[in-house]
Formats: C-alpha cells, sequence, structure tokens
C-alpha cells in the first residue's frame, strides 16, 4: 500500500464527567476540563500531551494546588498491559513547578509513581517515590532542598481542612531532606521525617533536624481540641 499513513494523532476535549468514566482514580488530583492530544503512531506505547490551565490541580497530602487558570502542562508515554497503565517519562511543567518520573496506574487508580525531580515551589529539589497497598499509601521523600510552607500550614490548620481529599486513605511519609524551610524563618538542616495518618487521623509525627544554628530540633504532633499542635524543642530555646 503506497497511499498516505493514516493520521493516528487524536485530539479530545475531557470535563469532569468523562475522564471519571475513563480514569476515576484521578478525580481527587484533577477538577476542570482539559485538552488533550493523543498519538497513536507508536509501536506500543501512545504518547499524549494535555493543557492543565483550565484544570485545578491538588496534591491533598502536600498541600499544594494549581488553580484554573494558571498554565500547566504534561506529557507522557503510554501503555497498558491487561489492568496495569503505564506512564513513563511522565513530566509535569509551569511556570514555577515541575514533576518528572515514572507512574503505574492498576484499575485507573495510582499504584506507584517514582518521581526523579519534583519542585512544587520555588527552590525545592528532592525526589518522591509513592507506593499504594489497597488504601494505604507509602510516600518517601529524599533530596537537597524542599520549602515545607504549604505543608506545615496544612498541617497546623483544623483537621477537615488538613484532611480534605484524603478520604479514609492511611498515608504514610518518610522524609529525608538536606535543607528545608517553612519553619518561621528558620531553615532546618539534615532533616528526617516520620509521618503518618488515616483519614482525618494523625497517628504520629516526628521529626529532627537541625536548626542554623547547628542546635538540635526535634518536633512531635499533639492534638487539642480538634486542632493540631506542633511541639517543637530546640536546644537553645
Amino acid at each position: 500500500d503506497d497511499g498516505p499513513a493514516r493520521s493516528r494523532k487524536v485530539t479530545l476535549i475531557l470535563d469532569d464527567k468523562t475522564r471519571d468514566a475513563s480514569m476515576p482514580g484521578l478525580s481527587d488530583l484533577l477538577s476542570g476540563t482539559i485538552k488533550v492530544a493523543i498519538d497513536k503512531s507508536g509501536e506500543d506505547a501512545q504518547q499524549v500531551s494535555a493543557d492543565l490551565t483550565n484544570a485545578r490541580l491538588d496534591i491533598p497530602w502536600a498541600g499544594w494546588s494549581k488553580g484554573a487558570g494558571i498554565p500547566a502542562k504534561v506529557a507522557f508515554n503510554m501503555a497498558k498491559s491487561g489492568s496495569t497503565t503505564t506512564l513513563s517519562d511522565f513530566a509535569l511543567d509551569g511556570k514555577s513547578f515541575s514533576i518528572d518520573g515514572n507512574v503505574t496506574l492498576v484499575n485507573g487508580a495510582l499504584s506507584a509513581a517514582r518521581f526523579s525531580k519534583v519542585a512544587l515551589n520555588r527552590g525545592d529539589d528532592v525526589a518522591v517515590s509513592v507506593k499504594r497497598a489497597g488504601k494505604s499509601y507509602a510516600v518517601d521523600v529524599s533530596g537537597a532542598s524542599l520549602d515545607a510552607r504549604s505543608l506545615i500550614k496544612q498541617f497546623t490548620s483544623d483537621v477537615d481542612t488538613a484532611t480534605k481529599g484524603a478520604g479514609s486513605d492511611a498515608i504514610s511519609v518518610s522524609a529525608d531532606v538536606a535543607s528545608l524551610t517553612g519553619f518561621h524563618d528558620e531553615v532546618l538542616s539534615n532533616l528526617k521525617l516520620e509521618y503518618s495518618a488515616a483519614g482525618s487521623r494523625v497517628n504520629g509525627l516526628n521529626v529532627t533536624a537541625a536548626a542554623s544554628s547547628g542546635a538540635p530540633i526535634t518536633i512531635n504532633n499533639t492534638t487539642s481540641e480538634g486542632g493540631r499542635v506542633l511541639r517543637v524543642k530546640s536546644a537553645d530555646a
């Protein structure tokens, strides 16, 4: 057949209803209308790119969101095998944020993700891995620097706000970051963090770090009248 090759490029406009039908696991993270381009010319994987400018993005446990109207785009190669969908070379880009890595979905819901570079705020430089087992998520964060202001603000807010979108899922976070900003004007170094929660109940928060003066700091959580209080102990306090 010497005729012209049939174009295998498709453009779709997905609103919440159509997206939920095909990718129900994304409803907590994404809302609004998105324009998606799919190139099926490849042998195995489909090349997918989407304009997320008119959508709202939420990463509930990180206290981060992108409002509708803020430019952003995402691109990845998508391959399906049975109920498993792999998103390789995943790249989310905006003016002040970016995420690069690989994502695995099972039955349309997140199963695992390994992001080699995550920057949700200017100055962030961390790698993040996420694994799901049943209704539990384990998140591991490691790297050179992290701006934790939005995360801390969320943690110290009321329970309902802090866990909006978390549902009853359990989450555990382990972090090892060389430099962390967000505790007032303090820059913490050599931060080690262990955090666990189930729905709106925080089971534990333990942090060790060094203040800019070099003094050791430990942080634990307490609960008071439905809100959360961070108890900070410092050798030079």
